[in-house]
């Protein structure tokens, strides 16, 4: 899959000038977040250090809409490759995900 080099920080720059006099401060520094991160993959190689530092950092409310954004940024590739490829690992996140979810509250 071919990206733009940077196409991530770009998308930012061009998201805040377009849109830093129309949200509060507070939902433009979550887009430009779910924007900067929307290519960001949250476990590699059962790896999940990364996703448990996204909620850490961020929450898990704006995680949940990170993996919304990425499930829709990723539907637009290829079908065949969508459903074989990227599906699976985004069902594999977004469960793990939901199940750490589900402790936490348990635990709060």
């Amino acid at each position: 899959v071919t990206k733009f080099p940077n196409h991530e920080e770009e998308s930012v720059n061009i998201a805040k000038k377009y849109l830093k006099n129309e949200l509060d401060e507070e939902t433009l520094a979550e887009v430009l977040a779910l924007i900067k991160y929307h290519d960001t993959p949250l476990i590699r190689e059962n790896d999940e250090s990364l996703l448990d530092s996204f909620i850490e950092n961020f929450g898990h409310i704006f995680v949940s809409k990170l993996l919304k954004v990425q499930r829709a940024d990723m539907s637009t590739h290829d079908p065949k490759y969508y459903n074989s490829i990227i599906k699976p690992k985004l069902d594999i996140v977004d469960t793990t995900f939901q199940n750490k979810k589900a402790k936490s509250l348990k635990i709060n």
